[in-house]
């Protein structure tokens, strides 16, 4: 019960036909998926209490017991039977017209978007393929490179001899150093890697660490070095005011 739903995926074709409004078909998904932690303490049911509910949808409990006792109604409209009750524990749990009529359709819809994904990649692929065999050695060589370091993501440019930083990553040191900051933070990445041969995942994000250590260091060093001012003790002033009077008593004497 710790984690929370962050999201519900609505399958607005089911709803209209089941004749929900928005609020009764997050609820009896929020049952479902409850319902079917493998975990529970009650297998197949959903044994939150109806505030747990109530609070993870952010509406009043009342809300929920009136759409409890509308969804639990035994009649001939559409939204009948998707959802029971267990007599005596208050358990509930949505019935297989709610799996039929949303959860598999949900799951079916999924793998006709994934099969309509994958075959316009491998569409994409053959195309492609059909260029590359089409064109000579050098051609063939230099439209491989071109394609790659078309995705700006992926494409690593060299700098000086051991750095590697996408354009993207690049354009972002910029913006946050200066041109001069970056030239001199990629300098000192390339000569550490080259001195100790240390290898890195990200030569990005070991730069923008190296910073926040830098930070760091000087926040530290500022600290330790920062004199704490002095408080003047009660004794200390009225010492101060005692001699103020003499001096003043002496200079009118």
């Amino acid at each position: 019960m710790k984690d929370q739903i962050r999201y519900t995926t609505i399958n607005q074709i089911a709803r209209k036909k089941l004749k929900l409004s928005l609020v009764e078909y997050c609820f009896l998904d929020l049952v479902y998926i409850l319902s079917n932690n493998p975990e529970s303490i009650a297998p197949g049911w959903c044994y939150a209490i109806k505030q747990y509910l109530a609070d993870e949808m952010d509406i009043s409990i009342r809300m929920v017991f009136k759409m409890m006792e509308k969804l639990l109604e035994k009649n001939d409209e559409a939204w009948s039977n998707l959802l029971v009750q267990e007599i005596e524990t208050k358990y509930l749990k949505t019935t297989p017209k709610w799996y039929k009529n949303v959860v598999i359709k949900q799951y079916a819809q999924s793998a006709v978007d994934m099969q309509n994904m994958h075959t316009d990649y491998a569409q994409s692929a053959v195309d492609a393929m059909h260029k590359v065999h089409s064109l000579d050695k050098d051609d063939k060589d230099k439209y491989i490179k071109d394609s790659y370091k078309d995705n700006k993501e992926i494409y690593k440019e060299k700098f000086l001899e051991f750095v590697f930083l996408t354009k993207i990553e690049y354009q972002k040191l910029i913006d946050h150093f200066g041109q001069d900051g970056v030239d001199e933070r990629i300098a000192k990445l390339n000569n550490y890697i080259g001195m100790k041969g240390r290898k890195y995942k990200s030569h990005y994000h070991t730069i923008l660490a190296w910073e926040d250590n830098r930070k760091a260091s000087k926040k530290l060093l500022q600290l330790e070095f920062k004199k704490p001012p002095v408080k003047e003790s009660f004794e200390q002033k009225r010492r101060a005011e005692l001699e103020k009077a003499k001096k003043i008593i002496g200079g009118t004497s």
